[in-house]
C-alpha cells in the first residue's frame, strides 16, 4: 500500500510536469516563443523537477544515496540539467548545436528519467525481484574484515600499479598513448585489483567509522588509494576516494556528515586544477613518464604552465567542472547527425547491432570473439563528426544518447526500464540487511549512477561490477551468521 501511495504521488508530479512541457511546447508551435526561449523553458523546469522530486523523496525518509536519487543526480539533473545553462550564460555551448536541437534532446532526456521513475517506483518488477531472494544465502551477515586478504589486496595494487607506472601505461597515459583497443588478460587483471582496493578502502572506512577498529591500517589504504589516483590523473577518480569515505560514514552513522560532503566538493575543485593541466601538458609535450617523480614533474609543469598563460578570458574552475557534468551538447548533436546524415554501416557503428548483443557481450570473452564491440564510441564520435580525423580524444556518450541512435523513443524507453530493474535490484541489495549484500550493492552502485559509456558498456559493466561485488565481499568477509 504505501508503494501504491508513492507511486500516486510521483504519478500526479509527472502529470503537473507534462502538463508544464505541453504548455511550453504549444507556446513555441504557436509562435509565441522562439527555440532558444523553447530550451531554457525546458531545461529550467526539468532542473526544477527534478530538485522538488529529491527533496519530497529525502522528506520521505529515502536514503540520500538510495540508487535512483545518485542515478537522477547524476545520470540526470548534472548532465541534462542546469550546468547547460552555466556553459549558455558564457555565451557559448559546446559543439554549437542549434537551440531547436538542444530543445529536442530535453524531450529525449525526459522520456528516459520519466519511464526510469515510473518503473522504479512501481510494482514491476517485484516478482522478478522477490524470486531473486533466494540467493540472499550468497551474502555474509557481519562486517567482520579478513585483515590476510586484506594484506593482499593491498600489496597486489602496489604491485600491479608500480608495473604500469613504470612501463609509462598508467592511468591516463594509457588512454593517450593508446596503440590499440585491445583488453589483455593482464589489463583486466589490473582493473578487478584496482577495484578491489576500492573495495577495501570503503569496508576499512565502513569499519572503522562504525566499530572504531583499524584506524591505522584504514588511513594507510586511504592514502595509497588516493596517491595511486591522483598518479592516475582522473578526475572522477580522485574525487570517488572521497565519495567513498563520505558513503561508508553515512552507512556506519545514519547521517549525513556535511564536513566530508564539502571535503567531496572541494577534491573537485582541487582535482580539475591538477589533472586538467597535467593532460594538457602530456598531449602538447608528447613526453611518456615512466617513473613516480616523471609524472609529478608533469603534474608540477603544467601548473606551471597554466598560470603562466592566464588571460582575462580564462575560464573558472566552476564553469569548468559544470562544463564537464553536462551531456546535453552532444545528445543534441546526435540529433542534428541523425537527421541531417542518416546513420550509415560501416561509416557509423550498428548500435542496433551493440544493444541485442548485450548478453554476448558480458559473457563471451573476446578471444572467442574478435569483433566484441569495444566501448570507443566517444571516441568515434570526436574523431569522425568534430574533429574529422582519427584521435584518442574522446566524450561521455551516455545511455540516452546511444539508445537514441539505436532506434528512437522506442529504444530510450525500453533502455530505462532495464536501466531502472538494475536501480531496484541495487536498492534491495542495500536494504536487506546483511553487510556482505550491502558491500556488494555499494560496489553494483558504483558502476551505475554515471552518466559517460554507451547503455550496452552500461549494463555489461554494471552486472560485472555485481558479480565482482558478490565474490568479492565473499572473499574478504568473515562468514558469521545472524
Amino acid at each position: 500500500a504505501q508503494e501504491s501511495r508513492g507511486l500516486g504521488d510521483v504519478y500526479k508530479r509527472q502529470v503537473i510536469y507534462l502538463l508544464l512541457v505541453s504548455f511550453f511546447l504549444f507556446a513555441y508551435y504557436g509562435g509565441y516563443i522562439n527555440s532558444e526561449q523553447l530550451f531554457i523553458g525546458l531545461n529550467i523546469i526539468f532542473s526544477l523537477y527534478i530538485g522538488l522530486l529529491i527533496c519530497k523523496q529525502l522528506k520521505k525518509g529515502m536514503s540520500i544515496i538510495n540508487p535512483i536519487i545518485v542515478t537522477s543526480i547524476f545520470m540526470f539533473l548534472l548532465p541534462y540539467g542546469f550546468p547547460v545553462l552555466f556553459q549558455y550564460s558564457n555565451g557559448e555551448i559546446r559543439y554549437y548545436p542549434t537551440y531547436i536541437s538542444l530543445a529536442k534532446s530535453m524531450l529525449y532526456v525526459n522520456a528516459g528519467f520519466i519511464t526510469l521513475w515510473y518503473s522504479y517506483k512501481s510494482l514491476l518488477f517485484n516478482p522478478i525481484l522477490y524470486s531473486l531472494k533466494k540467493y540472499s544465502k550468497l551474502f555474509v551477515h557481519k562486517l567482520v574484515v579478513k585483515k590476510t586478504y586484506t594484506y593482499f589486496f593491498l600489496l597486489s595494487s602496489i604491485i600491479l600499479n608500480f608495473r604500469s607506472i613504470y612501463s609509462g601505461s598508467y592511468g591516463v597515459l594509457a588512454t593517450i598513448y593508446a596503440d590499440n583497443k585491445e583488453i589483455g588478460a593482464f589489463d583486466q587483471i589490473e582493473y578487478l585489483v584496482a577495484t578491489a582496493l576500492k573495495g577495501v578502502v570503503f569496508l576499512l572506512a565502513w569499519q572503522y567509522f562504525k566499530y572504531k577498529r583499524s584506524k591505522k591500517l584504514f588511513i594507510f589504504a586511504f592514502s595509497l588509494l588516493l596517491f595511486f589516483q591522483i598518479l592516475a590523473g582522473y578526475k572522477g577518480a580522485i574525487v570517488m576516494t572521497f565519495i567513498i569515505i563520505f558513503i561508508a560514514n553515512y552507512l556506519a552513522l545514519k547521517k549525513i556528515n556535511f564536513k566530508l560532503g564539502i571535503i567531496c566538493f572541494i577534491s573537485l575543485i582541487i582535482a580539475y586544477g591538477l589533472v586538467n593541466p597535467y593532460r594538457e601538458y602530456l598531449v602538447y609535450s608528447k613526453e611518456i613518464p615512466n617513473s613516480i617523480s616523471s609524472i609529478f614533474d608533469c603534474i608540477y609543469n603544467g601548473v606551471l604552465i597554466q598560470n603562466q598563460i592566464i588571460t582575462s578570458e580564462e575560464v573558472s574552475i566552476i564553469d569548468e567542472v559544470m562544463s564537464r557534468f553536462t551531456t546535453l551538447p552532444e545528445l543534441a548533436t546526435f540529433i542534428e547527425y541523425k537527421e541531417k546524415f542518416g546513420l550509415h554501416i560501416p561509416r557509423d557503428p550498428d548500435f542496433l547491432y551493440y544493444f541485442y548483443t548485450i548478453p554476448a557481450q558480458l559473457f563471451v570473452p573476446r578471444f572467442l570473439w574478435p569483433d566484441k564491440p569495444v566501448n570507443d564510441l566517444g571516441v568515434w564520435w570526436v574523431s569522425n563528426t568534430v574533429t574529422g580525423n582519427m584521435s584518442n580524444s574522446s566524450t561521455a556518450f551516455g545511455p540516452v544518447g546511444f539508445l537514441y541512435l539505436t532506434f528512437d523513443i522506442l529504444a530510450v524507453i525500453i533502455g530505462f526500464l532495464i536501466i531502472s530493474f538494475l536501480l531496484k535490484l541495487c536498492e534491495q541489495l542495500l536494504n536487506s540487511g546483511k553487510d556482505g549484500a550491502v558491500l556488494t550493492g555499494v560496489i553494483f552502485l558504483s558502476s551505475l549512477y554515471t552518466n559517460e559509456a554507451g547503455f550496452n558498456t552500461y549494463v555489461v559493466e554494471g552486472i560485472r561490477f555485481l558479480i565482482i561485488g558478490i565474490i568479492f565481499q565473499a572473499i574478504i568477509l568473515r562468514r558469521i551468521w545472524k
